[in-house]
């Protein structure tokens, strides 16, 4: 089976608010380099070449704050956009 995309929707910080997205993996690895887009309650972030670059961020946070939230680097793309609230959602 020929994966195209693969999505990881998780939360942004454990319990202890320390942040999810490392620079390196501390957990033992199924397979490397093989995500695409990681999603959060904070940003949509791509895994590119470049680096993790944040699409959509939450419109409750900052870029500085996300970063601080954050192990691993930020880059941020020119045509970011804001995440929808919930109720935003189901308005569209």
């Amino acid at each position: 089976m020929e994966l195209k995309k693969v999505i990881v929707a998780m939360e942004h910080c454990d319990k202890k608010g320390v942040s999810k997205i490392r620079k390196k993996c501390t957990m033992p690895l199924t397979a490397v380099g093989c995500v695409d887009v990681i999603v959060t309650e904070l940003c949509i972030v791509e895994v590119r070449k470049e680096g993790l670059v944040v699409t959509a961020i939450s419109p409750y946070i900052t870029k500085e704050e996300l970063q601080e939230k954050t192990e691993a680097p930020l880059y941020f793309a020119d045509d970011m956009k804001m995440m929808l609230t919930l109720e935003e959602e189901r308005q569209v």
